[in-house]
């Protein structure tokens, strides 16, 4: 899983697996995931998240975290 966050959008996104993204689906206002052709979970994507979490919390990385 590798997630990132962009500053200038405001959006963290988690990116679970290293498939093709087919289609986003709005969750609601705040949230899209994006899926493959078979409907699987790609990654998903959170908007307005420094209105949720702390400034720290929003440092520009990468961390990748193994699935198991």
């Amino acid at each position: 899983m590798k997630t990132t966050y962009d500053k200038q959008s405001d959006a963290l996104y988690m990116q679970l697996t290293a498939g093709r993204v087919k289609r986003t689906v709005k969750v609601n206002p705040r949230v899209l995931v994006d899926v493959d052709e078979k409907g699987n979970v790609v990654g998903v994507e959170f908007l307005f998240v420094s209105q949720r979490l702390p400034k720290s919390a929003l440092r520009s990385r990468a961390i990748r975290i193994p699935v198991r």
